[in-house]
């Protein structure tokens, strides 16, 4: 086997470079996809979460629910708020 010049196996290394590249920008948009796929489930978990709160303040005044399940009605939304802010 003949020994291959420093001109071939920079082209080498190019192509493989190119390779790389193509299958990074493949996985940065499986990522972003996952990733919009994730913000906007949160969104919908948000504004239903904010709904039952709304209920919820109803139930509370009105002796349904108590002080305790109201607490962590609050605590789910501000840990999908918090969530969603890391997204």
């Amino acid at each position: 086997m003949a020994a291959r010049t420093a001109e071939e196996r920079i082209a080498l290394i190019d192509a493989k470079i190119a390779k790389k590249k193509e299958e990074i920008k493949v996985l940065e948009a499986q990522k972003q996809k996952l990733l919009s796929s994730a913000v906007s489930e949160t969104k919908e978990k948000l504004a239903t979460l904010k709904t039952a709160a709304e209920q919820a303040n109803q139930a509370l005044a009105n002796g349904d629910i108590s002080k305790e399940q109201y607490d962590a009605l609050q605590r789910e939304i501000i840990e999908t708020e918090e969530y969603l802010k890391k997204l």
